[in-house]
């Protein structure tokens, strides 16, 4: 998991792959291996069916990664490996975000679709409030757990 997050978010800084030697292309520098949508596609189908591809997908599904994380996360990988560019990691991810919805549904796994995030004012500030009372709520559960006990706090 922590691994997903790290790639979605550690990029290297724009104009670095201008720096290195034209001999040392990185694997997205280079003619991808599928150019075509529907072969990529297949191409992640079977790679889906393998085992150890659905035990790591079918981990990130019950840790409650969303779905459209993962489909983002599997399609950067692919142009990240040179195995496909970035015109069809974008034209895969509808696509790809049903296979993986149809893997959760395979076995029975309640799946997170998407991070909500608020778009208005209001609704940012109906969960700030919320994320507050919640911090309250724990706070006060601890304050409640510490009280100390024993024959002097009873008052004999």
């Amino acid at each position: 998991m922590e691994k997903a997050k790290q790639f979605l978010y550690d990029h290297p800084v724009p104009g670095a792959s201008l720096t290195n030697s034209p001999e040392n292309k990185l694997p997205f520098e280079r003619p991808p291996k599928f150019s075509s949508v529907d072969k990529v596609l297949r191409f992640l189908w079977m790679s889906m069916a393998e085992q150890d591809y659905q035990v790591q997908l079918i981990d990130f599904l019950r840790k409650g990664m969303p779905v459209a994380d993962i489909a983002t996360l599997i399609s950067k990988v692919g142009v990240y490996n040179g195995m496909w560019n970035t015109d069809v990691s974008l034209l895969i991810l509808e696509p790809l975000i049903y296979m993986i919805l149809q893997v959760a549904y395979d076995n029975g796994i309640d799946y997170v679709y998407s991070r909500q995030i608020p778009t208005t004012l209001e609704g940012m500030v109906r969960n700030k409030m919320k994320k507050q009372k919640d911090l309250q709520k724990r706070s006060d559960e601890a304050k409640m757990k510490k009280q100390p006990v024993g024959l002097m706090m009873k008052g004999l």
